[in-house]
């Protein structure tokens, strides 16, 4: 019996810090894919500092895998299921946990500043085995909070589709003691990025365009020889759908169905060459 409640009193705890948003154990991963460029930008709590009698830990980033983390984006700290962020100009509530369906706060955002957010569902979801409250925000761009993780476009970015053009964040990644906790819908690898790589299509000149393209628009594949043939692969390697083509020189995929994502094309033209390439749905 006394085991038995250790072993609850454990598990009690280890959920309860699992919720916690600050905390110097958690690492996240978010996904930049602007302007046909991607690149994955790392965050993480490190060190204190005290600003007007409170405690705040400071958030630290980098674009690199060594995680040397050189830019300070700023100062945080967590009280009652709150989030608050200090700037020169004062305080700001950064998330607020205790919100229910139909409430309304004013949060801070990269790089919107103060945003509006308002919640039209709440739901409970299973990450990795631990169970963690959802808020289903108001707006077109399908986002949400999770709890202990923040948005699904990244810790700092709530709001980002609302306020700004031709940028592209989505949380890829999340760990917490070193435990991958969270990781985007089809994705296999934690840190993506294109820079230095050229594309497969590159190699031979097909042109594929738009590259990101939003979902719903045409995605257009034009070739010098006739194709015969395009597949869709996701990241994952898991076939999604052909188009048999009748050796044209131009060919218009639709993406209505297909989630943003990265995506692999197999193209096979007239004389049953395969041309390879990635495509970013946004």
């Amino acid at each position: 019996m006394n085991k038995l409640i250790l072993l609850l009193a454990l598990l009690s705890t280890q959920l309860a810090s699992s919720q916690a948003f600050i905390s110097e154990e958690k690492l996240w991963h978010v996904m930049d894919y602007s302007w046909d460029i991607v690149k994955t930008q790392l965050f993480k709590f490190e060190g204190d500092t005290i600003i007007n009698s409170h405690t705040y830990k400071i958030l630290w980033s980098d674009w690199d895998t060594s995680i040397s983390y050189n830019h300070a984006e700023g100062y945080y700290r967590e009280e009652s299921n709150v989030v608050y962020r200090w700037d020169p100009s004062g305080e700001h509530t950064f998330y607020n946990f205790n919100l229910e369906t139909g409430d309304t706060a004013t949060v801070f955002s990269e790089p919107c500043g103060e945003v509006q957010v308002v919640v039209v569902a709440t739901d409970t979801i299973d990450y990795f085995g631990i169970p963690r409250k959802r808020w289903i925000l108001e707006g077109s761009a399908d986002e949400y909070w999770i709890e202990g993780i923040g948005s699904n476009y990244g810790l700092i970015y709530t709001r980002i589709y609302e306020c700004t053009a031709d940028i592209y964040k989505v949380l890829l990644c999340f760990h917490e003691d070193d435990v991958l906790s969270y990781i985007l819908d089809g994705e296999t690898e934690c840190y993506q990025t294109n820079v230095g790589m050229q594309d497969g299509f590159e190699k031979v000149d097909v042109r594929v365009f738009p590259n990101p393209v939003k979902s719903g628009q045409l995605l257009v594949i034009q070739f010098n020889k006739g194709i015969s043939r395009v597949e869709l692969y996701h990241a994952s390697g898991t076939f999604l759908k052909s188009f048999k083509i009748d050796n044209q020189s131009e060919v218009l995929i639709p993406t209505v169905s297909l989630p943003p994502g990265f995506y692999f094309a197999k193209i096979q033209v007239e004389d049953d060459q395969i041309i390879s390439g990635k495509i970013v749905i946004r």
